[in-house]
């Protein structure tokens, strides 16, 4: 069963200018991962206004997804935060 997701997100940041966020999981709703890429953003954008749209989402099996993100996600004990690192 495909229950897990890659998503990447356009974080939009003051109107301006914009950043792409992958976001991964496990139960995919849509305002939990755009609000999470917009959490990563003020990370590095501190006292910006956001605005967010989802780019593309990817469901994946368990296996599938240890295979893209490198590893266990970090609820199940992993250290993967984010695909490709």
């Amino acid at each position: 069963m495909k229950d897990y997701y890659v998503a990447q997100v356009q974080v939009i940041i003051d109107g301006k200018e914009s950043v792409t966020i992958p976001i991964s999981g496990q139960g995919f709703n849509p305002n939990m991962v755009k609000s999470s890429a917009e959490r990563k953003a003020r990370e590095t954008y501190e006292g910006n206004t956001f605005a967010s749209v989802i780019l593309s989402k990817e469901d994946y099996d368990l296996e599938e997804f240890k295979q893209i993100t490198g590893g266990n996600p970090p609820w199940l004990g992993g250290d993967r935060l984010q695909p490709g690192k």
